[in-house]
């Protein structure tokens, strides 16, 4: 008997042309687009069905079109009653929103959350994952839209599906979807932490030094409230040995020789915990 599942569904990815007498576009933007779509497809794949199968197969296109259709199958072993492809399309319509939310910046991420314009957003990891600067699909995409977006004739990108669009993308918002500078050199994130206070400083200005697992870092501390009322008028003691439980805001830059992110600066958002070490500790 027979148990392994499939689940298929097919995607057109296509163009928006402005000219109704040129109908032609770079080959390369359209190569590199199907490139793309592929990959992400395959990302999402993994995330949610790695021990599956995936066959994405282009379908022909009628002449004088650029949509291109796209067949997604997805075999798995056994039956698996779980909508794996239409969780990859979800993700799939939210990576293409989230990209224009963002407008070209990287990602801010505080615990687990996607941060725009000071909200936060719950967002799939994969999609997270997906929205990374240096995320192999998203670069593919990057390369995709610097292509598109060189070609005067193409207006738009789309991707859609019988129940309607997934994705669209018009071509003033192309520059939020290739690679900005500042992008592939610059990211921050903001988590919740306990630091070991090694060195406060009792005045408005200056950094702190902290223990963060295990490294001693330089930091400032942008809570005034907590600077200006706790530490200064209220006079708060700090022995050795106290920690602090603080959202900590950690920028990165990009090591082009090593190909990662390295932490470069720290600030101290908001202080939400003095744990204090026994009053035998020493003063600082």
């Amino acid at each position: 008997m027979d148990t392994r599942e499939k689940q298929t569904e097919e995607i057109v990815v296509g163009f928006d042309i402005k000219s109704t007498t040129d109908s032609s576009v770079e080959a390369l933007a359209l190569g590199k687009t199907v490139i793309a779509t592929d990959a992400i497809l395959r990302d999402l794949h993994d995330e949610f069905a790695q021990d599956s199968e995936i066959i994405v197969k282009a379908r022909p296109f009628k002449q004088g079109s650029f949509e291109i259709p796209m067949e997604i199958i997805v075999v798995t072993a056994a039956l698996v009653g779980f909508p794996i492809l239409e969780n990859m399309l979800k993700c799939l319509t939210e990576y293409f929103r989230l990209k224009r939310e963002l407008k070209g910046l990287a990602p801010r991420i505080k615990d687990g959350k996607l941060i725009i314009e000071n909200n936060k957003i719950e967002v799939h990891k994969v999609v997270v994952n997906l929205l990374d600067p240096t995320n192999r699909s998203n670069k593919l995409v990057a390369s995709a839209f610097e292509e598109i977006e060189k070609d005067d004739n193409i207006t738009g990108f789309k991707v859609t599906r019988k129940k309607g669009m997934l994705a669209k993308v018009k071509r003033e918002d192309f520059k939020y979807y290739g690679t900005p500078a500042r992008e592939r050199r610059f990211k921050e994130a903001e988590t919740t932490e306990v630091l070991d206070v090694l060195g406060p400083i009792f005045e408005e200005k200056g950094k702190w030094t902290f223990r963060r697992e295990g490294n001693v870092i330089h930091a400032n501390v942008s809570d005034e409230e907590f600077v200006k009322k706790t530490v200064i008028q209220n006079g708060e003691p700090f022995r050795s040995g106290d920690k602090l439980r603080v959202e900590l805001l950690v920028e990165q830059d990009y090591d082009e020789a090593l190909g990662v992110y390295v932490d470069k600066r720290y600030t101290v958002v908001k202080i939400l915990k003095h744990i204090k070490r026994a009053e035998t500790g020493k003063l600082f």
